[in-house]
């Protein structure tokens, strides 16, 4: 991704690690090394490729993201550079990205589009249920935090603190609509 593209505030995505090691290749410790730079990704970071992160900082070239991942084994941020970033495509998907607001779906309506099982659980197909004791969540408004492509999955969490994974099903995008500046508008109206 172009660093001039990259500002804090913004949604990313770490690339795949097949993608990176395809482009760049990989050194004799199975990292992958960005050129002659000398900036490489370590193979046991692999765990934050296709992840979505909030870009915190640009300092030079070197990424620090809102949500920073730590090398816990060695107690280290781990560094994230441009060439491992792709532009977020959630939005285009789903309708929203890390960050958004998302509703979750009223119960009469899921029960109107989904049978239950026997436990009162929502079956929502494919082996998928909504369980019974996350019903408090529904007709409600949470904020996602992580978005599972492959799974179809956000994780969202409510005010309260309190967070859940969610099938992509059951939710909806919330339209956040800018106020206008009413006293403006009137006097455009007021004028014509």
């Amino acid at each position: 991704m172009d660093l001039d593209l990259i500002k804090p505030g913004i949604v990313v995505r770490i690339r795949s690690w097949n993608s990176l090691r395809d482009e760049f290749g990989t050194d004799d410790d199975g990292d992958i090394s960005f050129g002659q730079t000398g900036r490489y990704f370590s193979e046991r970071h692999n765990w934050i490729c296709n992840e979505r992160f909030v870009v915190g900082s640009v300092s030079g070239d070197r990424i620090l993201l809102d949500d920073q991942p730590v090398d816990d084994d060695y107690n280290e941020d781990i560094v994230i550079w441009p060439e491992m970033l792709e532009a977020d495509d959630a939005t285009e998907r789903y309708g929203f990205t890390i960050g958004d607001i998302i509703h979750v779906r009223p119960l009469e309506a899921l029960l109107k589009d989904f049978s239950t099982d026997s436990d009162g659980n929502i079956d929502l197909g494919y082996g998928d249920f909504f369980l019974k004791h996350s019903f408090c969540f529904c007709d409600k408004e949470l904020k996602v935090l992580r978005i599972d492509d492959e799974c179809g999955e956000v994780y969202a969490v409510a005010p309260s603190g309190k967070g859940l994974w969610l099938y992509l099903s059951i939710i909806e995008p919330v339209c956040i609509i800018d106020p206008i500046d009413l006293p403006d508008e009137i006097d455009t109206i007021l004028v014509s």
